[in-house]
């Protein structure tokens, strides 16, 4: 009956391993919410910093470029989304699609050096993971640098995704669960920056921006799931063996 028990017990702590594995959602922006006042498919500059659509926290767009007089840059184009890496019943709907910005001469675009930034709240929450959807032009960003920080003034970079991104939205996910100090955190920040825009219209194309994490189990919780779940099954055999 002792390896009865012993197996009960293996049994019941894959068990709470495995419930505490689980992604919760954190903050979810689906780039749906896109129509401009006087028509037309894209963002304003007012619409930042834009709250998730699902979970808690902020977007924003940092240098930026606002000031072409053709307005082109004044607001922030939104070309077809997609379904890849979405929430569940969410539409492809739009997307965040920053261009090069104005030709500045020597083939530098304004535009190159912008940020997108996330805040969200990660109390509760640890092994973090930040992902989208992605597509560009040929002679959009091309170089995508992923960085966190916890005052929103220094970053550390984690990695970053190069090359010129192709016709079809692909899914670019970040595992920070190797880093303690996003978990459990008011406040976190993480940040794309893009670079290497080869024209003014060039493009990178964001979609379903999802931060997700694991619910920290309260203090305890876990070992009493574990001692309920074994007592009850040592019980149960007891009773049978009379």
């Amino acid at each position: 009956m002792k390896m009865r028990i012993l197996n009960l017990l293996s049994a019941a702590m894959v068990l709470v391993a495995a419930s505490s594995a689980n992604a919760a959602l954190i903050a979810y922006w689906d780039q749906n919410s896109n129509s401009l006042p006087a028509g037309g498919f894209g963002f304003e500059t007012t619409d930042f910093p834009q709250a998730a659509d699902q979970g808690a926290g902020a977007l924003t767009l940092i240098d930026f470029d606002t000031t072409a007089a053709s307005g082109a840059y004044t607001t922030i184009q939104s070309f077809s989304g997609s379904t890849v890496n979405a929430q569940p019943t969410i539409a492809s709907g739009g997307s965040l699609s920053p261009q090069g910005g104005n030709d500045l001469g020597g083939g530098v675009y304004s535009n190159n050096g912008m940020s997108i930034v996330l805040e969200v709240s990660t109390v509760g929450y640890e092994d973090i993971l930040v992902s989208w959807a992605q597509r560009g032009t040929s002679t959009g960003f091309a170089s995508r640098a992923f960085s966190y920080s916890t005052d929103g003034v220094t970053y550390s970079l984690f990695d970053t995704d190069l090359g010129t991104l192709g016709s079809s939205f692909v899914t670019e996910s970040y595992d920070l669960s190797a880093i303690a100090a996003v978990e459990g955190a008011s406040s976190v920040f993480f940040k794309i920056t893009l670079d290497g825009a080869t024209s003014a219209t060039g493009n990178n194309r964001f979609d379903n921006i999802t931060v997700e994490g694991t619910v920290i189990p309260e203090p305890g919780s876990a070992l009493l799931v574990l001692l309920g779940t074994t007592f009850a099954s040592t019980v149960a055999l007891r009773s049978r063996l009379g």
